[in-house]
Formats: structure tokens, C-alpha cells, sequence
């Protein structure tokens, strides 16, 4: 019985011939088939809701900095700036400002009351997608965790 149904499966399944290209055309054009119209891929608009460059530079107006710097990121800043001698070459200047507007907009309110874990966590996001070397700095032995 089993290998009869077997024998009916093939028979039924894998014995039916493959249509040749022309054979298509000429059912398609009689209507047999359809053609699926091509769609465009969707265009994604939205702008990236944070631009590392664009940021980095209006931090270095004072104004625009005391402005949008985040409530409770104070020790957060200060902790990169303690650290400069280690940061040298790696953040551009101010760039603390704008990673802690980052964090903010990420969801990651009050950053001094953060414990030394989460602040690692946020700094390996974002290190991730805007500055990799920043990571490898913050995991060393010697980084001075300000107030963390």
C-alpha cells in the first residue's frame, strides 16, 4: 500500500512536462496566465533621526550647547572630558555633548543617575553605528568612570 502511494504521488506530482518559454508567452498572451507587475521598491523619506556631523558642529556654539544639552548628562560630559587624554584622536571635540543628545533621543533619560553598566551599554550602542574606536577606549583599565 505504501509503495503504491508513493508510485501515485510521482505519478500524479513530478510526471507533469515543464512549459517551455515560447508555450508561456503564447498562454499568457492569450490570457491563461497573468503577469504580476514589478513594484518598486517602497523609498524609505525619513531622514536618520540623528546626523553625528551635523551635531558635533552646532555643539560647538555655546549657546546651542547649553540649549540641548540633555537634563542630568553633566557628569556624563565631564566624565569624557576627565578622560581627554585618552580620547585624544578618538572623540571630536564636543562630542560628548552630542553623544548624551544621542542617548536622549534613544530613550536613555538622566544619564547621572545611570548606573557604570548602563553607561557602558549606551556608550557600546553608540559606538557601534557612529564611533567604533570610542569602545575599545571605555573597556581600557585606565578610563576614570566619573562619579560612576
Amino acid at each position: 500500500m505504501c509503495g503504491s502511494v508513493i508510485a501515485h504521488y510521482f505519478n500524479f506530482y513530478k510526471s507533469k512536462p515543464s512549459i517551455t518559454r515560447a508555450e508561456r508567452r503564447r498562454l499568457i498572451k492569450a490570457g491563461y496566465f497573468k503577469i504580476e507587475q514589478k513594484r518598486d521598491a517602497p523609498k524609505n523619506n525619513s531622514k536618520p533621526s540623528f546626523n553625528r556631523a551635523k551635531e558635533i558642529s552646532k555643539f560647538s556654539d555655546f549657546a546651542y550647547r547649553k540649549e540641548n544639552t540633555p537634563r542630568g548628562a553633566k557628569s556624563f560630559a565631564t566624565m569624557f572630558q576627565k578622560n581627554g587624554s585618552l580620547t585624544h584622536g578618538i572623540l571630536a571635540h564636543n562630542e560628548e555633548y552630542a553623544i548624551a543628545k544621542w542617548a536622549n533621543q534613544k530613550g536613555y533619560k538622566n544619564l547621572d543617575k545611570k548606573s557604570k553598566n548602563d553607561i557602558g551599554k549606551i556608550i557600546g550602542e553608540y559606538s557601534k553605528g557612529y564611533n567604533p574606536k570610542l569602545s575599545r577606549v571605555v573597556n581600557s583599565n585606565e578610563w576614570d568612570w566619573h562619579k560612576y
